[in-house]
């Protein structure tokens, strides 16, 4: 007799990764099967999606500015 076995991830993350073992047996053996599973890089160049507006404040005041980005690898950014 044969059987068909699929595991099925959808939606892949970093967490999916590693060993996939299988285990087969009846009632004369067992054996075993192993798999690595990984996720293949991504990569995106860096990219500004949002910012915060030009503005114009008087002494004394305090602002907050933000950049909003996105890349792969993810990316760093600062504010200078």
């Amino acid at each position: 007799m044969r059987g068909l076995h699929i595991l099925r991830i959808n939606n892949m993350t970093d967490a999916d990764t590693g060993t996939i073992k299988c285990v087969v047996k009846n009632a004369l053996t067992e054996i075993q099967r192993e798999v690595q599973l990984q996720i293949a890089s991504e990569q995106r160049i860096p990219e500004i999606l949002e910012k915060s507006n030009s503005t114009t404040v008087n002494a004394g005041d305090s602002i907050e500015l933000f950049v909003k980005i996105s890349g792969a690898p993810t990316p760093t950014g600062k504010i200078n």
